[in-house]
C-alpha cells in the first residue's frame, strides 16, 4: 500500500551539505553584485555534521579540488537536474525549461499559479516570459544541482553541487551521458573525480552586445583513471574477433601484484603469510621431473603507500562479506583484488579503496541475492 505524495516518491538519501563555486553572498551589497568565483569548491556541511566536516577537511584541506565522488543511482534524473529558476527574497517563485513553466507562485500572495506545466487560471500550458525579461534581476536563470556521495565519509548521504553556469550545465550533462553510454547505461558506483578546471569562454562585455573571452573555472566530472584504464582494456578486447579477444581477456596483466612483494607485507612466524594460500602438505606433493609453470592470478594492483589502508579496510569489510575472509577471519586479499580487477579497478589507491569495496560488495549481493556469503 502507498500514500499518494508520501510513500510513492523517488528514492533518496539524507542531504548533509552543499558544494558551491563562489564566495558566500553578501546581502548588503544589493543589485548588480556577484560573489567572487573561486578556483576550488566551497563545501558547507550541515550544522549537525561536525564529524563529516572534519573528515572531509582532513582529506581535502580548505581549498578542495579533485573530490572523489560516486553517484548512487543509474538514472541521471535522480542525481542531476537543471532548470531555469527565479527567486524572490530567497524563495523560488518560478521554474521552467526555457519555454514552458513547470511551477510558479505569485510572489505577493504565495498562491500557486502554475503546477505540473499547467496554468491554473486557464487550464493551458504556461509559457515562460521571464527568460528575456527587461529587468535582468527578475529573469529566470539556469540552475543545476548534482547529488553526489563522497565514499571516504562512509555515509549513505549526499551533498548537492550547485551551479548557475550554462557552461557547467552543458559540461555535466554531456559528461554524465558519455560515462553512462560507455558503461552500458550504468553510472552508479563508478568512481568519479569532481574538479574545477580553467576554460576560456565567451562572456558579455559592456554595452552594445559586445563579448569577450575570459578565463572561467568550470565544473568537470571525469571517471577515475584506474576505472578508465580497465574499461579501455575491456572495450579493446570486445572489439577483437572472438578467439583473439579471449586470448586478450585470459592473458596475465603485466605488473600484477603479489601481496608478498609489498614492502611492508607481514608474514606469520612460520613464514606462511596470512594463511590464505597455504601450500599443500608434503604427503600430498606429487614429484615432477620439471617444475610446472603456475599461471599468475590476475589482480588489481595496490599502489605504493595504500597497502596498509587496503588491508585494514578489507579486514573490516570481510566481517560482513565472509566469502572474502580466510579461516583466521582476516580478509583474503588476493580474492578481493581479483574481484576488484573484474569490476574495473586496475589500481587500488587510498582514494578509491572504499568505493572499490562497496562495488565488489554490491556485485556479490547481486550474484548471491544477499549481503553476506
Amino acid at each position: 500500500m502507498t500514500i499518494k505524495g508520501l510513500t510513492d516518491r523517488n528514492m533518496a538519501f539524507p542531504q548533509i551539505g552543499n558544494i558551491r563555486k563562489g564566495e558566500p553572498k553578501d546581502e548588503t551589497k544589493g543589485k548588480g553584485y556577484f560573489p567572487k568565483d573561486l578556483h576550488w569548491f566551497r563545501v558547507e556541511f550541515d550544522a549537525a555534521e561536525k564529524q563529516a566536516e572534519q573528515d572531509f577537511a582532513a582529506l581535502y584541506g580548505d581549498k578542495p579540488n579533485g573530490i572523489v565522488v560516486i553517484l548512487p543511482f543509474d538514472e541521471i534524473s535522480l542525481v542531476w537536474d537543471a532548470w531555469r529558476e527565479a527567486y524572490t527574497a530567497g524563495a523560488m517563485n518560478h521554474r521552467c525549461d526555457g519555454e514552458h513553466i513547470v511551477y510558479a507562485i505569485n510572489p505577493q500572495t504565495g498562491d500557486i499559479v502554475v503546477q505540473n506545466w499547467i496554468e491554473i487560471a486557464t487550464g493551458q500550458p504556461a509559457l515562460c516570459r521571464l527568460k528575456d525579461f527587461a529587468d535582468k534581476d527578475l529573469r529566470c536563470k539556469p540552475t543545476g544541482r548534482l547529488s553526489v556521495v563522497i565514499p571516504q565519509l562512509k555515509r549513505l548521504a549526499y551533498l548537492v553541487v550547485h551551479t548557475e553556469s550554462i557552461n557547467d550545465i552543458k559540461n555535466i550533462s554531456n559528461q554524465l551521458r558519455a560515462i553512462r553510454d560507455l558503461n552500458g547505461g550504468h553510472i552508479a558506483g563508478i568512481p568519479l573525480v569532481l574538479s574545477r578546471k580553467p576554460h576560456m569562454i565567451s562572456t558579455p562585455s559592456g554595452t552594445g552586445g559586445k563579448r569577450a573571452r575570459r578565463e572561467k573555472w568550470l565544473i568537470s566530472i571525469e571517471a577515475d583513471p584506474t576505472w578508465v584504464a580497465a574499461k579501455i582494456d575491456q572495450m579493446r578486447a570486445f572489439a577483437l574477433p572472438a578467439p583473439v579477444a579471449q586470448q586478450v581477456i585470459d592473458a596475465p596483466k603485466s605488473g600484477g601484484p603479489n601481496l608478498a612483494d609489498l614492502s611492508d607485507y607481514d608474514e606469520d612466524e612460520n613464514g606462511e603469510g596470512d594463511g590464505h594460500d597455504q601450500p599443500a602438505p608434503e604427503s600430498e606433493a606429487v614429484p615432477s621431473a620439471e617444475p610446472t609453470p603456475v599461471k599468475p592470478r590476475k589482480l588489481a594492483k595496490v599502489k605504493g603507500g595504500a597497502d596498509k589502508a587496503f588491508r585494514t579496510a578489507a579486514d573490516e569489510w570481510a566481517k560482513r562479506y565472509t566469502r572474502y575472509a580466510g579461516k583466521d577471519g582476516r580478509a583474503d586479499y588476493n580474492h578481493i583484488l581479483a574481484s576488484a580487477l573484474a569490476e574495473g579497478y586496475v589500481e587500488i589507491t587510498v582514494e578509491n579503496i572504499r568505493a572499490m569495496l562497496e562495488q565488489v560488495g554490491q556485485r556479490h549481493a547481486i550474484e548471491t541475492g544477499s549481503e553476506e556469503a
